[in-house]
């Protein structure tokens, strides 16, 4: 289903528009830098969702305190995860793209450019980066969080590795609404993105550029994932949620031979002990066991 040079990038060539959606809850003393990074986007048109999720603190203050026209609070009650708010930005999203930046992260100057350019390049349906991860409290240099992405990320490419960081995400608002967005299920209490982006991955391949244009704060301290247990639980809730909805959308899809095989290995993966190494080193990465 790869959409050709004729795709819906090109089609609304003259008149883009990328909604930011930025999910919040009591990051009053880190939301302004995400802000003010989505809104130093050059040439880009964007509108900046800031989509709260029952703060207490003063975020809203903050926000409101950037004073640009082209910033939107979107208050909500709290749901205790990022599913919620998220999904709220995009009902409310004017851009014919969803761009998706965490509170606690920061964007690179260019970063919508050239994932628009390289949109309209290949007419593509989604784009992705990578990132710097940034831990609090360390010192020195911040590594890359891929030290290798491939260019196109297929289905395929996702049932076996996350490759996508949330934060770095441009996809066609059609898209998003199209397949429901961020499943709000407590199942997946983390791994709600992962679980988003195969049902992307269903519909075209993802554009992938190598270039960090995002700084990944991984703050353990704030970080909503719960242990290596609920890691290896949501991954796999992920993987049956993706099986479920490519099912309801048609009861007649079956997997192929080589998304069975995978998933088969993804899974077995999870309850092996180099797999646990391997998320534990990297977060925010599910690499599948080779054994």
């Amino acid at each position: 289903m790869r959409a050709m040079k004729s795709g819906p990038y090109n089609r609304v060539v003259s008149s883009i528009a990328v909604s930011v959606v930025i999910p919040n809850y009591n990051r009053g003393h880190l939301i302004r830098a995400a802000v003010e990074s989505a809104l130093s986007s050059g040439d880009v048109a964007v509108e900046v969702l800031v989509c709260d999720d029952g703060s207490t603190d003063d975020s809203e203050s903050v926000v409101r305190g950037v004073a640009d026209p082209r910033v939107r609070w979107l208050p909500g009650a709290r749901s205790g995860g990022p599913a919620v708010p998220r999904n709220r930005g995009v009902r409310e999203a004017k851009g014919e793209w969803v761009a998706f930046l965490d509170s606690d992260d920061t964007w690179l100057p260019g970063k919508l450019d050239a994932q628009l350019r390289e949109l309209r390049r290949t007419g593509d349906r989604a784009c992705s980066t990578n990132a710097f991860r940034c831990v609090p409290g360390q010192s020195g240099s911040a590594a890359l969080l891929y030290d290798s992405l491939p260019s196109t990320i297929t289905l395929a490419d996702q049932l076996s590795t996350n490759f996508v960081i949330t934060s770095s995400m441009v996809a066609l608002t059609s898209d998003l609404r199209r397949v429901g967005g961020f499943p709000e299920t407590s199942s997946l209490q983390v791994y709600e993105d992962y679980a988003l982006w195969l049902r992307l991955a269903q519909l075209g391949p993802i554009r992938a550029l190598p270039t960090p244009y995002v700084h990944y704060r991984d703050d353990v301290a704030t970080s909503i994932r719960g242990g290596m247990a609920l890691e290896l639980r949501c991954t796999f809730n992920a993987l049956r949620d993706f099986t479920a909805w490519r099912r309801a959308q048609d009861p007649a899809i079956r997997a192929t031979w080589r998304e069975r095989t995978t998933m088969a290995r993804q899974v077995a993966g999870l309850v092996s002990v180099r797999a646990v190494v391997a998320r534990t080193v990297r977060s925010r990465q599910w690499r599948m066991s080779s054994a």
